[in-house]
């Protein structure tokens, strides 16, 4: 014979006992006076007809997570002033202003590639010549990238074949900005590399070496009297041709920006040519060759030597009366000193009347 089913109020006080005792099952059992088996027979029963709730647990207060990442709101508040500051960096950069103050003629030595950390850089020259324009009044340097080796990648085993560290080149790039005062700095291949050009502008920075930007630098020197000389310097520029080095310093003439000086370097050869446009100008181009004067990977390639001097310093003086004379350049930056010396205080003469010429 089936055993019968459990009427409602013994269910009903199987539950009532099981909530009274805490949920404690032998405890209800006890209550009822029946057995710890019996009473979760009628538990199950119970559980079974959506008599008996699930055991409640202890309420419990979190505060609630603050959100690690950006709110939208915040994000789009973010990215909207990198946008302002980096499209404020472009309308600086595209022409980079520069007072010189008075009205006399300055010199700028453009410092070719200097590997400073490789065996091979001329230290001893590069040291004469920045000390030159160092001590000569109105005398700057403008670098044209490439400050070490800065090997990265497969690359770095090279520093196997040479005496100097990472952590020298960087002694040796804080020792050379420190040699004259600087008017531009230009990020090489090698100083791109592996970050390189972030630890460039903290050393510069603390050098205070004037205009530094990654890639090349675009100025206009403006004097008291209203004159401008532009000088547009690249690493490199692009374009590459047999019958001249100056080759894509041309290109840039007659497609992009007609500066009165366009210079670059990375090439390790020397080439100065001047380029008179309709209007009169006379547009200079220079590639340096720089004070790596032995090259291992040119003897690789088979590539020629044709150096004239591991810098080319010129003299700006925006008051010639010859257009051409605006840019006097000097592969001798001890010449380039002695002369600008002399035409600044011709300069002061003149204007003071002491010493002034005829047909000046």
């Amino acid at each position: 014979m089936s055993a019968q089913p459990l009427s409602g109020r013994v269910v009903a006080e199987a539950v009532a006992a099981f909530e009274k005792s805490d949920y404690n099952v032998s405890k209800a059992a006890e209550m009822l006076g029946i057995a710890r088996s019996t009473m979760q027979s009628r538990l199950r029963v119970a559980r079974d007809r959506n008599m008996l709730a699930e055991r409640p647990t202890a309420e419990l207060f979190i505060s609630q997570m603050p959100d690690v990442e950006e709110t939208i709101e915040e994000l789009l508040q973010r990215k909207k002033s990198h946008m302002t500051r980096a499209l404020d960096h472009e309308t600086w950069a595209k022409l980079i202003p520069v007072t010189v103050s008075g009205k006399k003629p300055i010199g700028i030595c453009l410092v070719g590639d200097p590997h400073l950390d490789d065996d091979h850089c001329d230290i001893a020259q590069l040291e004469h010549d920045l000390k030159t324009v160092g001590g000569t009044d109105g005398f700057y340097a403008g670098h044209l990238g490439d400050i070490t080796n800065n090997w990265v990648g497969r690359l770095q085993r090279l520093y196997a074949y040479q005496s100097t560290k990472f952590s020298d080149g960087l002694k040796l790039a804080e020792w050379m900005f420190g040699l004259c005062p600087n008017l531009f700095v230009v990020g090489g291949n090698h100083d791109l590399w592996n970050n390189g050009m972030d630890l460039l502008r903290f050393i510069t920075h603390q050098s205070r070496a004037g205009v530094v930007q990654a890639h090349g630098a675009r100025i206009a020197l403006r004097w008291e009297g209203g004159e401008e000389i532009r000088i547009h310097a690249r690493h490199d520029f692009p374009g590459r041709s047999q019958f001249s080095d100056t080759h894509g310093m041309k290109r840039e003439l007659l497609f992009g920006w007609k500066d009165h000086v366009i210079v670059a370097g990375h090439t390790h050869v020397d080439e100065a040519r001047v380029e008179p446009s309709i209007d009169g100008v006379a547009h200079w181009l220079f590639r340096v060759s720089g004070y790596k004067v032995i090259d291992d990977f040119a003897k690789e390639k088979g590539f020629r030597p044709k150096r004239l001097a591991p810098s080319v310093a010129i003299i700006v003086n925006p008051m010639a009366r010859v257009e051409a004379e605006k840019i006097k350049p000097f592969w001798d930056v001890e010449a380039a000193a002695d002369y600008l010396t002399f035409i600044r205080q011709k300069t002061t003469f003149s204007r003071s009347g002491s010493a002034r010429r005829s047909g000046n």
